[in-house]
């Protein structure tokens, strides 16, 4: 499949340089390429729903193909279709000043760790919060259901105590976690599970990163936010440029072989 795209991309591999089953090494060899050539990481976050590839987490998991042509992956222990699994969001069509200033730039070693630098929030799971408000700031659910508490200073104080308790519990012993974010997309608003609504209707939202620390200076991503581009009280954009920026080495966890039957091409 690499080898089949790889042109739109301004990518010339040479095949016989890989094994015919090593989709995971080709697909560190044309995101490497991409990146030298001043490239940008647009790959991220597409579909968020799909978990992450376990050697490879700035990707999706690899599809479990059939000659049928449905894709599956690994949601939960369940294979589920990969229409299933979409998001529906997407990156805008053309990319004007603001949004070409958000793309993410970097390099990529040789066991597929993305580096980067970009402003990123600390953030810390919460075991219980009210159903209303698990999506109100500073709290945020992932695409796998769970809630955590972003460390804004400027505004997370504002939360219950029984929420600030967890906090505490937590902030000082867990793995370092944070939300990193991507760029602006667009979300059609659905007419039914077929069909869409005029796209003039779409919703502008961003995604984030979910990454957690596996090794020292070492991440991977765990999942996926998403927000609307004004939550009711604040711009994102206002409140991304108090944060500070970090660099990040995210990939992983595992490392990069051919064991896993979804890293082979089927």
């Amino acid at each position: 499949m690499v080898f089949s795209i790889m042109q739109l991309m301004g990518v010339t591999l040479d095949p016989s340089n890989f094994d015919p089953h090593d989709r995971l090494g080709v697909t560190i060899a044309l995101a490497s390429k991409i990146l030298d050539q001043g490239g940008s990481a647009d790959w991220l976050g597409l579909p968020a729903k799909i978990p992450p590839c376990l050697q490879l987490s700035t990707f999706p998991q690899f599809a479990k193909t059939h000659v049928a042509g449905e894709a599956r992956f690994l949601r939960a222990g369940k294979w589920c279709t990969g229409r299933s699994l979409d998001d529906w969001a997407f990156a805008y069509a053309s990319w004007d000043r603001d949004t070409w200033k958000q793309r993410l730039y970097g390099t990529m070693d040789d066991k597929g760790y993305l580096i980067f630098t970009r402003k990123a929030c600390k953030v810390v799971p919460v075991l219980s919060a009210a159903r209303d408000d698990c999506s109100r700031w500073p709290l945020l659910q992932d695409t796998e259901g769970l809630v955590w508490l972003a460390l804004d200073e400027s505004e997370w104080l504002d939360i219950d105590k029984h929420t600030q308790q967890q906090v505490g519990n937590h902030v000082n012993r867990a793995s370092k976690c944070y939300m990193v974010p991507l760029w602006d997309f667009m979300e059609p608003v659905m007419a039914n599970k077929a069909e869409i609504k005029d796209l003039a209707l779409a919703n502008s939202i961003t995604k984030f990163m979910l990454l957690t620390e596996h090794a020292t200076g070492k991440y991977h991503v765990m999942s996926y936010f998403y927000s609307r581009k004004i939550d009711g009280f604040n711009d994102w954009k206002e409140r991304i440029e108090h944060w500070n920026e970090l660099e990040f080495a995210v990939g992983g966890p595992d490392p990069p072989t051919m064991s896993s039957e979804w890293c082979r091409e089927a």
